[in-house]
């Protein structure tokens, strides 16, 4: 008989919201009950005893609880404390009537929960690759890789934002459906973080003009120089943490895992990394640093500090 108990695994909520759907138009009736949960809210008990209710006013009854962090190594701080014998009871005995779609993170196959789940339940491991997703997407518009990463990176790596600034992009470039890096700067939404990735995009690859050219332009949009610096430092410092992981381990969703971050772009500062050494990026960040240093405490003339900066690589 069919598991009635899906396990979403998987640190992209767009990914999830997808999956749910499409669980839902397989499973879903016409006198169907939708029930949902947050389990770093609601304790898995509760849900438990959803399960177990007898159904009066519906045939068939799905649960949907997001967020079961228990099932992670993630330490979450809520005062929800779960009764993680009681799911074990449920699972050994699941109601063939009723449906439970549980999702979370990265799972701590060390955990006895997970064992069972793993064997009772229908699990879906959820990872994208997004710049197929985006080509996929793209539907008769035409991007090249390269323009495909910088978009990606450029978004922040987000599947949720990546659609939604693609079908932008899609209708600002309607007549000749070709996109460019250009079309992207000039059309997708700009945060702090995305002009941080361009200048230490610029930086990494030593392109000076391009470098100060974002710079100038963070600061007409009123972006403050003690906070762009933090934010380039913090992509050398990934970089450098990468290259350390990797001696140890070459697995991207373990060294994704220990960092917090997504497996992109660890992905792509890993293959970056490749052309700079250690000692090289520690002597980025030392600059960075001390520019830092000085900028707060008004020793040097900010904006012409980091200008030299930039010069100086």
């Amino acid at each position: 008989m069919k598991s009635s108990i899906y396990l979403l695994v998987s640190d992209d909520e767009f990914l999830i919201e997808k999956k749910v759907l499409k669980i839902l138009e397989s499973v879903k009736t016409s006198n169907t009950e939708i029930v949902k949960y947050d389990l770093e809210e609601t304790p898995i008990e509760r849900v438990v005893e959803d399960l177990d209710t007898c159904n009066f006013l519906c045939d068939k009854k799905i649960i949907i609880a997001r967020n079961a962090f228990f099932l992670t190594g993630e330490k979450v701080k809520t005062s929800v404390i779960h009764d993680i014998d009681r799911f074990l009871k449920y699972l050994n005995h699941p109601s063939q009537d009723n449906i439970l779609i549980i999702s979370c993170g990265k799972l701590d196959n060390r955990k006895k929960i997970v064992d069972v789940l793993n064997k009772v339940s229908n699990v879906e491991l959820l990872d994208v690759n997004l710049n197929k997703l985006v080509r996929v997407e793209l539907g008769e518009y035409q991007m090249n890789d390269e323009v495909i990463s910088f978009f990606v990176n450029y978004v922040g790596c987000d599947s949720a934002r990546c659609i939604s600034e693609l079908e932008k992009l899609k209708l600002y470039k309607y007549d000749d459906k070709v996109i460019t890096k250009e079309d992207i700067i000039t059309c997708v939404s700009k945060t702090v973080d995305d002009s941080a990735f361009l200048l230490a995009d610029a930086i990494i690859n030593k392109d000076k003009k391009k470098a100060i050219e974002i710079y100038q332009a963070m600061l007409l949009h009123n972006q403050k120089i003690a906070d762009i610096v933090p934010l380039v430092a913090s992509k050398f410092r990934l970089m450098y943490q990468i290259k350390i992981l990797e001696k140890k381990t070459t697995s991207l969703d373990d060294i994704a895992s220990i960092l917090g971050v997504k497996k992109y772009p660890v992905t792509l500062l890993r293959d970056v990394s490749y052309n700079y050494s250690d000692k090289q990026i520690l002597t980025l960040l030392s600059l960075l640093a001390d520019l830092d240093y000085n900028i707060k405490t008004s020793n040097v003339y900010e904006e012409v500090a980091f200008e030299q900066f930039i010069f100086s690589l």
